[in-house]
């Protein structure tokens, strides 16, 4: 009796950013042809960020925020809210279920999240789907904080996103391949598949590597700089309780005293009222990462613990090694 074969198991190609980006701009096609007429939500803008959006995604570790602007989100409505989107996101994951057919990865659905509908697209790119009314400049859009009680200002905070994005394309090559290395070693501790607490959100991340690389390049030479910018970060975070972190170029932090946070600080600098020094760590489910829009736990421990194993002078690959 002739024995049947075994079929070798076919591994698929690993995933690259060019397939990250593809399936990106498909998603934002969908969503700018199919919104409208499948929840009668007009989208004004669709902002891509994230570490796809912020250009610092690392191979194998795509996630993107994308942030649903729309006139149809009146301010003056959701700011006495206690849960301002709950409406919209509940037509958002509406909307992926009549679109799940091109949408959805099949093994991996929706996942709940307080801010946004996260889920996968195409096996490729891990998804926080957000929403946002439309504030046509930072000021505007920090007016409207101010009306807002201290407490609840951060469930508003993805109206920043488009000034996030732009403050970080203008950064230098170089940080965002920092940041890059920074999110291997940051994945590698945290590992996605388990879950935890303290993880590092990948907006604090980058933004910390930034102002190590500031720092770094007032003192050293240029050939030196992945090396003293590790040393800068390192410090920074040995030495977190006395940060002192903030950017000003679409706030004066004079023109905001009532809403700036006391130190220790990292001031989002798209947002005046958000300290990242609490809410950029926090906790992550299983499979999920920790998203840059939810709550944090400013729980520094962890990081501290794992610091001095952090190598910004390796390049991707070599850190994927390891």
């Amino acid at each position: 009796m002739a024995r049947l074969s075994q079929q070798p198991t076919v591994v698929p190609p690993p995933v690259t950013i060019e397939d990250a980006r593809r399936a990106t701009e498909d998603l934002v096609s969908i969503i700018q042809h199919r919104l409208k007429s499948e929840t009668g939500i007009t989208p004004y803008d669709t902002i891509k960020a994230g570490s796809v959006g912020h250009g610092t995604a690392v191979p194998g570790e795509f996630d993107l925020d994308l942030v649903i602007y729309t006139g149809d989100i009146n301010p003056a409505t959701i700011a006495g809210s206690r849960d301002p989107y709950r409406l919209w996101l509940s037509k958002m994951k509406e909307f992926l279920e009549r679109v799940k057919d091109v949408v959805l990865d099949p093994v991996d659905p929706m996942r709940p999240a307080v801010h946004a509908v996260h889920f996968t697209y195409k096996a490729t790119v891990d998804v926080d789907l957000l929403i946002s009314p439309v504030w046509s400049t930072p000021n505007e859009y920090y007016q409207f904080l101010r009306g807002v009680e201290k407490h609840r200002r951060s469930s508003f905070s993805v109206g920043a996103s488009r000034w996030q994005v732009d403050f970080y394309s203008h950064q230098p090559n170089d940080v965002k391949e920092y940041a890059r290395r920074a999110k291997v070693w940051r994945n590698k501790k945290w590992p996605k598949e388990t879950g935890g607490n303290g993880k590092p959100k990948s907006y604090f991340l980058s933004l910390l590597v930034l102002w190590a690389y500031e720092r770094a390049m007032q003192s050293t030479l240029q050939q030196r700089i992945a090396y003293n910018t590790t040393l800068e970060l390192k410090n920074l975070v040995k030495n977190h309780k006395t940060l002192d972190i903030y950017w000003e170029k679409y706030y004066k932090l004079a023109s905001y005293r009532d809403m700036i946070p006391s130190p220790p600080r990292i001031i989002d600098p798209a947002n005046p009222s958000n300290n990242l020094y609490y809410t950029g760590i926090g906790q992550y489910y299983p499979n999920s990462k920790a998203s840059d829009y939810e709550e944090g736990d400013g729980d520094w421990t962890l990081l501290v613990r794992y610091i001095d194993s952090i190598d910004l002078t390796k390049s991707v690959e070599e850190l994927q090694k390891e």
